[in-house]
This record gives structure tokens, sequence and C-alpha cells, in this order.
């Protein structure tokens, strides 16, 4: 069942690259109303990434 139809957050986030170099991505799941500690374990592990690089959007970005 997908997070948003169960009513729980959920996040996806990099979590590396194959070895045919292709990104591989990571799905976090929380309780209801987690969304906090949520945010916090992706951040955290996006921080332990040392090879996780956030690539800076080109072009005109709107809102």
């Amino acid at each position: 069942v997908p997070a948003n139809l169960a009513g729980i957050p959920g996040i996806s986030i990099p979590a590396g690259m194959s070895s045919s170099n292709l990104p591989i991505g990571m799905q976090l799941l929380g309780p209801a109303m987690g969304e906090e500690t949520l945010l916090r374990a992706a951040f955290t592990f996006e921080q332990a990434r040392p090879d996780c690089q956030l690539v800076a959007p080109t072009g005109e970005v709107s809102l």
C-alpha cells in the first residue's frame, strides 16, 4: 500500500549509485503524524553519506 494511501508519511532519498552508475533511492516510512522524526532521519542519513552530493538546479525554478 502506498504511504499516502495508508495515511503515513514517506520520503525518498538518494542512497548511492549502482555498479552500472545508475542512481539508487531509498524510501523511509514513518508513523502517522511522524513527519518531523522522518525528516530528521532522512537528513541524518544524507549527512552521513560523504559521497551524497547535492546538485543545484539549473535554469528557472518556479514554485
